[in-house]
């Protein structure tokens, strides 16, 4: 399909460097979800991310989604080592955590767990806090992710109309989230998720810039990668011993 290879492609051309900008301009921490593949056929990128101390959150090694179900132990074991293996080669350091597409199988943790080396993994939609899974006896900790603080609705219908619907969007939740902490309901992680093909088109860039400077002036609220809430999280609140 052509015309969709076309579409993914703005984001690996054009996209991903729009967005990289507006980090380096704003001088803000992020995780990248990086399909391993995808950063091997972009050296550019990884260039970029070494240079920088970016979070790596692994995607697969390829951009693997409903298939992944079908997979076995073996061949999802053998998904994540090539994923570890390949963007520790193209970025310089190897990724601590792991989000596959939307579809992680019932062996994944395992497996993460049984790999060594990763710190989290945000697999899961289900909380706005980290919490601790246990994994083959061990507390394994997940940072949740979202779908809906994220640019996935200029795709799915009902779409976004105007990027200015997204900013407005994040500017409510942040705001409703704020109003609670400040109330006494205490902080919460928003994650905001944004792909270069869609957020790195120019008009859509611009509410994710928008949002930036709001978040930036609002007291109490602090930009952070995913591996900088995990480290926090396992260094305040540990995992209950026994």
């Amino acid at each position: 399909d052509i015309g969709t290879e076309t579409h993914m492609e703005y984001g690996s051309r054009v996209g991903i460097w729009r967005l990289c900008r507006l980090i380096d301009r704003y001088q803000i921490p992020v995780t990248f979800s990086a399909c391993a593949l995808a950063v091997e056929r972009n050296p550019p990128l990884g260039e970029w991310l070494r240079a920088r101390d970016h979070d790596v959150l692994a995607h697969g090694y390829h951009w693997y989604g409903p298939d992944a179900v079908g997979m076995d132990r073996d061949q999802e074991r053998d998904e994540i080592r090539r994923a570890v293996d390949s963007l520790l080669r193209t970025t310089g350091r190897r990724p601590r955590g792991w989000m596959v597409r939307s579809f992680p199988t019932v062996h994944t943790r395992e497996l993460l767990v049984e790999h060594g080396g990763f710190v989290y993994d945000s697999d899961a939609n289900n909380d706005e806090l980290p919490y601790y899974a246990d994994t083959l006896g061990t507390p394994f900790l997940v940072v949740p992710y979202s779908k809906v603080h994220n640019d996935v609705r200029y795709l799915i219908a009902p779409t976004y109309a105007t990027p200015r619907h997204f900013f407005e969007s994040l500017r409510l939740s942040l705001d409703y989230l704020l109003d609670e902490a400040r109330h006494g309901y205490g902080a919460r992680l928003m994650t905001v998720g944004v792909h270069a093909r869609w957020s790195g088109q120019p008009g859509r860039a611009a509410a994710v810039r928008d949002f930036i400077e709001y978040a930036l002036g609002q007291d109490g609220v602090r930009f952070m990668s995913r591996i900088d809430v995990a480290q926090f999280w396992t260094t305040a609140f540990p995992p209950a011993s026994g």
